[in-house]
């Protein structure tokens, strides 16, 4: 990054001093003439200004305002009056929420969770405690529960419960009051197992937790209703994980303890890596995946196309990206612009390929866009076309690159989330069934 050399760059400016004092004094024992030996030496300064004049429209950001709009757009994305959670992951998903309720006091009631730092038990006491207008973040642990050293890796043990599950044939009492009603509820996990005093039993006994619903409280959440009804309970799957860290035991301790009347948001920057399971249960409200209790990957319902649009019309800035002639430079283009939905790709494009070869890499699973959606891809990604790259069906459009801060995935963007809201937006019966909210009560 060029402003690792700003330190060297005022070294050699020394150095280049020093050498034009050189030359002056060098022409003045040549030329015997003070005048003339300066106006020699007020030639060199036509160099920097001829280089300013060739490089100026590259560096200049005057107008550029896109780090402070885009963390607004982060935080405008969350429901109002909730005081909702966001987490996020690396830096240009961080510092401008914290810069933008710090400085600007936006969005005060919201609570900014950064997962890199949520290993750490320094962090979770700040989580604990309430900032600005945002109350403490649900964390039931003890700071000895958490303090480092502690619980940094809980194993998953998928066999365990298995076994335990035959001792409440026998002796049913005693165990509801050792393990709960439920030994695969994730409260009872949490409290029973990942909590309990003896190390040996610090553990997840089994890959297939459950949460239940609390129907009542998702009906007042204001979240869209991903499904035709809400489920009894919510599946996590931690299939071919060995351990779960610190850092997702506190989502899932967070998700366990709001029980939906906290809304819990995963800035779409974050990386699958980060947030496990969930991503199954995600609906996408604008620049952030909304938790919800409904399997989306399931129902094909994981887009808020109605709050997406209001956000993306009402509510968002874009830091001058819309003005002509304005100067992008590169690291704004991958750190919050131009990532197309992964709704439009098929498995020739660009986009597609480069994720597939992520994924055999990291060994994650590929996600097949529908073939609803692909049916309409090419109308949405010729309207919003850009020249220079190249898409799905090998015409020039809207081009793609990873994320500047470790996402490592393709993520729907702000040009593929006007594409997706706009014509969605319009869809008459957005495929023959209409999406519905329950508004807080």
């Amino acid at each position: 990054r060029d402003y690792a050399y700003a330190g060297s760059f005022y070294a050699f400016a020394i150095w280049c001093g020093m050498g034009v004092a050189g030359v002056c004094e060098a022409l003045r024992r040549v030329l015997k003439s003070d005048n003339l030996c300066a106006a020699l030496s007020c030639l060199c300064v036509l160099v920097p200004i001829q280089m300013a004049g060739q490089t100026w429209d590259d560096h200049d950001r005057s107008g550029r305002y896109t780090c402070r709009d885009f963390g607004q757009n982060y935080l405008q994305t969350l429901q109002e009056g909730a005081g909702p959670i966001i987490f996020t992951n690396g830096d240009n998903d961080t510092f401008p929420l914290w810069y933008c309720q710090e400085t600007e006091g936006l969005r005060t009631d919201a609570r900014v969770c950064n997962l890199s730092y949520l290993q750490t038990d320094w962090y979770i006491d700040q989580m604990k405690r309430p900032a600005y207008d945002s109350p403490s973040v649900p964390i039931h642990w003890s700071r000895l529960q958490y303090v480092a050293g502690t619980r940094e890796g809980i194993s998953v043990r998928p066999n365990t419960l298995k076994q335990v599950i035959d001792y409440y044939k026998d002796n049913p009492e005693l165990m509801r009051e050792m393990l709960g009603d439920n030994p695969y509820e994730l409260r009872n996990i949490i409290d029973k197992w990942v909590l309990n005093d003896n190390p040996e039993l610090q553990i997840i006994p089994t890959d297939s937790i459950v949460l239940t619903i609390d129907k009542e409280a998702v009906r007042k959440s204001g979240m869209m209703m991903a499904a035709d009804s809400i489920p009894d309970v919510m599946h996590i799957s931690l299939k071919g994980k060995r351990a779960v860290y610190k850092s997702e035991m506190m989502m899932y301790e967070m998700l366990a303890q709001c029980n939906w009347t906290r809304p819990l948001y995963v800035a779409y920057t974050v990386g699958p890596s980060n947030y496990g399971a969930l991503g199954d249960y995600f609906v996408q409200e604008g620049l952030a995946y909304r938790v919800t209790p409904f399997n989306t990957k399931q129902s094909g319902r994981d887009i808020d196309t109605d709050r997406m649009f209001d956000n993306m019309m009402h509510k968002y800035k874009f830091g001058g990206l819309e003005k002509e002639g304005r100067s992008l430079h590169r690291r704004n283009r991958h750190a919050h612009v131009l990532h197309p939905p992964p709704q439009l790709l098929t498995s020739g494009s660009e986009p597609a390929r480069r994720e597939q070869g992520r994924q055999r890499r990291t060994g994650g699973e590929i996600c097949q866009p529908g073939a609803a959606r692909l049916q309409r891809a090419p109308q949405l990604s010729q309207r919003f076309a850009r020249p220079g790259t190249r898409g799905h069906s090998g015409e020039p459009q809207g081009g793609s690159r990873d994320h500047g801060h470790g996402s490592g995935t393709e993520r729907i963007g702000i040009r593929g989330m006007v594409s997706v809201a706009a014509h969605q937006y319009h869809a008459p019966q957005r495929q023959g069934a209409d999406v519905q909210h329950v508004h807080p009560a």
